[in-house]
C-alpha cells in the first residue's frame, strides 16, 4: 500500500452548519455494503432495515486517530454521542436492542453529509 499524499487542500469557505440532523441505524450483517470508485457507500445490504433517530441540539460524532509508531499500525475510534428527549418505555426498549446488538450507524449532518460507523464490525453502545 502506498504511503503518499496524492491531494492538497485549500483552506474552505464558512459557509458550513455545525451539527447532526439524525443518525440511522441498520442491524448489522455480513451482506455487503455496495460502494462506488471512491469508498463511498451506495446501498445497503439486501433486505435491510433502516430507522432514523431525529436529533435537535448537543448531540455530536467524533473521530480520533491514533497511531502507534512502535507497532505501525494507525486506527480510527468513533463515538456517537446522542442526547434522546421524553425517552418512552417503547423507545427504552429499542435502545437496550441498540446495546445488545452491532449496529450500523449512518450520521447526517446539518450540512448534508453522511457518516458511517460500524461498517465492517458494528458498532458498541454504551449509555449513561
Amino acid at each position: 500500500m502506498a504511503c503518499n499524499l496524492t491531494v492538497g487542500r485549500n483552506e474552505p469557505c464558512k459557509e458550513s452548519i455545525g451539527g447532526l440532523a439524525g443518525v440511522y441505524f441498520l442491524n448489522f450483517t455480513t451482506g455487503s455494503f455496495t460502494k462506488n470508485g471512491s469508498g463511498e457507500v451506495t446501498a445497503f445490504p439486501s433486505g435491510s432495515t433502516v430507522y432514523y433517530y431525529q436529533l435537535k441540539g448537543t448531540s455530536a460524532y467524533t473521530e480520533t486517530v491514533t497511531t502507534s509508531r512502535e507497532n505501525g499500525t494507525t486506527f480510527f475510534s468513533q463515538a456517537l454521542t446522542l442526547n434522546l428527549k421524553k425517552l418512552t418505555n417503547d423507545m427504552t426498549t429499542q435502545l437496550k436492542l441498540l446495546a445488545y446488538g452491532r449496529p450500523v450507524a449512518i450520521i447526517w449532518t446539518t450540512n448534508g453529509e453522511a457518516l458511517v460507523a460500524g461498517l465492517t464490525k458494528g458498532c458498541d453502545v454504551t449509555g449513561g
